[in-house]
């Protein structure tokens, strides 16, 4: 029989010098009451009311936990049950069944998590990967409002207001612009100013 191996334990240092007791103080740390209460505030931002977690999130999260492993472990799968996740599903990353047993066949999910990647920010240890994932979608979001100008352009038009009136007595057309009003003046002049390149 297999013995169950938690992935987030941390041994004691082996004596191999100063960089491996380092490297055990960097990835296992001691909490105060205030700053474990900040971590489960933050685990149930992510967590709390989805059956899914975006990868960027769930590295976030995992950090977390990781750094304050030693403070954590003994209530994490009570807290985490709390939350609506068991470890299992926690470490997938999304649900398969819902709280009632019935199986997933949709996900609840983010759609847009940059002001719970902000919260990391204050954590010392998620920090620097909180911000390098702000600026990517920052990045991002320049590069699709880039690209959706051009589709939106038409529809950005059809949004202006009507300001300018015809000032033909009886019609109660409203233009978007003097432009506008200059082609519409044509219909009741009946005027065609351009002439079809194709009609010879």
């Amino acid at each position: 029989m297999a013995i169950a191996h938690d992935p987030y334990e941390v041994g004691p240092p082996v004596d191999h010098g100063w960089a491996t007791t380092a490297l055990h103080s960097m990835l296992s740390k001691e909490a105060s009451s205030e700053e474990l209460k900040s971590v489960w505030t933050t685990a149930a931002l992510v967590l709390k009311g989805y059956d899914a977690v975006p990868v960027e999130l769930k590295i976030l999260l995992d950090r977390l936990f990781v750094t304050y492993h030693d403070s954590i472990r003994l209530e994490r799968r009570h807290r985490l049950a709390y939350l609506g996740w068991s470890e299992e599903e926690y470490e997938r990353g999304y649900k398969i069944v819902d709280n009632t047993g019935r199986e997933l066949s949709r996900w609840s999910r983010w759609r847009d998590p940059t002001e719970t990647i902000r919260t990391f920010v204050k954590y010392p240890c998620t920090q620097e990967i909180a911000l390098n994932m702000l600026d990517e979608l920052e990045r991002r979001d320049d590069e699709e409002s880039l690209i959706d100008y051009g589709s939106n352009r038409k529809r950005a038009r059809k949004k202006q207001t009507r300001t300018v009136p015809c000032p033909e007595p009886g019609c109660t057309r409203m233009c978007r612009s003097q432009a506008e009003l200059a082609i519409h003046r044509n219909s009741h002049t009946k005027e065609r100013p351009f002439k079809c390149p194709w009609n010879t």
